[in-house]
């Protein structure tokens, strides 16, 4: 049997607010005894986290300059919460004043954070797998990449407990990361060079777009702020160099979602990588499902790419 919308924020806030946001716990188990805010949340879109979403759509409206006195209850507004305090009438009245905006939020909008500090994590994994091809360029492709902060990982700084750092250490963004027990992480001297990023993602975000940018921020909770500033510092890294991040349908096919990647990296990189390319390209093949590469389709997704360069390349790689 389903949740109730009333059940979802009591959950959320035993199970995800608790010691983690103290404003959003109370706010959830307001929210769980309102009728009016719990039809209105119940708006979200299908299949989303509904009190993230909801609270986002607040969150952004504030950072968006609304006017109001539930901003004083937000961290990310030089506001404060502390026990005791009751946001919830404030709340429920931004909320009421603010429902056609609010309903239009989180109509179209998904709950789809950038969480910077998963390069800690990404950083040595890419460097370890570039010193396995000798250091040769680097040709990034992120599924599910929102936004695409974590696609320039070489350019931040790096910090493992306090034995290792690396990365660009003038870089604003400086990511710090705790290690438990006696091993570390590899941290090379220098990053491997990157040629080419692309992202892709049911819902791509545009950091040059205003509107995006505060999207990824009113995700993070109000109180966050090991969260917020490599964000908000992020946002302004990657505004500068050029990436792009296509839109994929919810229904797209991964297998051809792959092969098409594949052949914008051949693309970018020159025929002199065919021979490199990864193993993704050969299990097509093997798989038999090269009905998955017609020229048609290959030819409207990625325009003036010779028609027939995946399918050949599959043949010399790896023929029959």
């Amino acid at each position: 049997m389903s949740e109730t919308a009333s059940e979802i924020f009591e959950r959320f806030a035993r199970d995800e607010f608790h010691n983690t946001s103290p404003l959003y716990e109370q706010l959830s188990r307001g929210i769980a005894q309102d009728p009016k805010l719990l039809a209105l949340a119940a708006q979200c879109r299908k299949d989303e986290r509904m009190p993230n979403l909801f609270f986002a759509a607040v969150h952004y409206l504030l950072l968006k300059g609304v006017s109001h006195p539930l901003g004083r209850f937000y961290k990310s507004l030089g506001g404060s919460y502390a026990a005791g305090d009751d946001p919830m009438t404030d709340f429920r009245s931004f909320c009421l004043q603010h429902v056609e905006r609010i309903r239009e939020l989180i109509a179209v909008r998904l709950v789809q954070t950038n969480e910077v500090s998963r390069c800690a994590g990404l950083m040595p994994v890419i460097a370890a797998a570039s010193k396995v091809v000798q250091s040769r360029p680097l040709y990034l492709v992120d599924i599910g990449a929102s936004a695409g902060l974590n696609l320039f990982w070489d350019h931040y700084g790096y910090k493992y407990g306090d034995r290792h750092e690396g990365g660009d250490r003038k870089s604003p963004v400086q990511i710090e990361c705790a290690l438990r027990g006696p091993n570390t992480p590899p941290v090379p001297a220098s990053f491997p060079p990157v040629t080419g990023r692309v992202g892709v993602d049911l819902n791509p975000l545009d950091v040059r777009v205003e509107e995006d940018a505060l999207w990824l921020r009113a995700l993070i909770w109000p109180e966050d702020e090991k969260r917020e500033e490599p964000c908000r510092n992020a946002l302004a890294v990657v505004r500068h160099p050029s990436v792009g991040v296509h839109r994929i349908p919810a229904h797209a096919d991964m297998d051809l979602l792959r092969a098409r990647m594949i052949d914008r990296v051949v693309d970018h990189l020159g025929d002199a990588v065919a021979p490199d390319v990864p193993h993704v390209l050969r299990q097509v093949r093997h798989s038999g499902r090269e009905h998955l590469l017609p020229d048609d389709i290959l030819a409207q997704s990625f325009p003036g790419i010779a028609p027939g360069r995946l399918a050949q390349r599959c043949q010399a790689i790896h023929p029959r």
